[in-house]
């Protein structure tokens, strides 16, 4: 049991010096690994078949460090959807990676980003994982994750654009971002509403009610988060809002985040035919 505790602690992956810590010599280990209790997948390192490997396992059996939108999720940035655990990596290491049955396997199943940089820790700082990100995101999801810095004072302005430098990407990003969108999924919707060429407003204020999205007068759009299906208080005060808007000639539209992220067109066609009617010009009652 006391193995299995060990391994649990550390993420899955055990160093020789964790185990001296623990009061396992290293005579005992090679027993266990003839026993096929333990593996040595690298030198020093430590794995056991009853335990995963979690993702700061991962980036240590690699060499490696959690990176780019995993690391910058867990800093409490919104980002984009992906199971998958995103590595930094050094570039030297990509071959011996691949050779190596046990790492083979962790390697193809991570996003890997190759560096020359040195990594000195498991686990990259916001300001480096940004970096990392200007590589692999596109720049309407990078605006959007500046908005959640922002938006949350996850750090000072200062900082934030001291972390943009550098990075042409990371930059317009900056200039294009608002802290005024609610979440990322927000965020994405004003972008893509500005590429229509859409006049509207966000966060508007109608009667004792803030709505995501005004377009023209009277075209209400609404974007529930992904989480809003558990909140039923949350549920049952977006449907009074939707009444207090309707009753006022206000026409509204409500998307999810699925609609968003995955349906995205078929939400666009929905907006641009209304606005073809002109049923977003209307003047509505106050």
């Amino acid at each position: 049991m006391k193995l299995f505790e060990l391994f649990h602690r550390h993420s899955g992956v055990v160093s020789t010096i964790q185990f001296a810590q623990a009061g396992i010599p290293a005579n005992a280990l090679t027993r266990l690994v003839k026993v096929g209790a333990i593996r040595r997948v690298r030198r020093g390192l430590y794995t056991c078949p009853e335990i995963p490997v979690g993702q700061i396992g991962r980036a240590r059996l690699l060499g490696g460090a959690i990176s780019c939108i995993t690391a910058l999720r867990e800093h409490g940035f919104w980002t984009p959807p992906s199971r998958a655990t995103h590595l930094r990596l050094p570039a030297k290491r990509f071959t011996a990676h691949q050779r190596n049955q046990v790492t083979a396997k962790l390697f193809a199943s991570a996003v890997t980003h190759p560096t020359t940089a040195e990594i000195t820790t498991s686990y990259d700082g916001w300001q480096d994982a940004l970096q990392c990100a200007s590589q692999c995101c596109s720049r309407d999801e990078l605006v959007a994750i500046i908005d959640s810095a922002r938006r949350h004072q996850i750090a000072a302005t200062g900082d934030i654009i001291a972390a943009c430098s550098g990075s042409s990407a990371l930059l317009t990003a900056w200039e294009l971002s608002d802290a005024r969108s609610d979440s990322g999924v927000e965020t994405l919707v004003r972008l893509r509403l500005r590429k229509l060429k859409l006049r509207f407003s966000i966060q508007h204020q109608i009667g004792r009610w803030r709505v995501d999205f005004l377009i023209g007068n009277c075209l209400v759009v609404e974007i529930d988060g992904f989480a809003y299906h558990s909140d039923v208080e949350a549920f049952a005060r977006d449907r009074e809002k939707d009444r207090y808007l309707q009753e006022r000639g206000y026409t509204v539209l409500r998307f999810t985040y699925w609609d968003v992220m995955h349906h995205w067109r078929s939400c666009e066609e929905q907006i641009l035919g209304f606005v073809r009617a002109n049923r977003h010009r209307s003047q509505p009652r106050q």
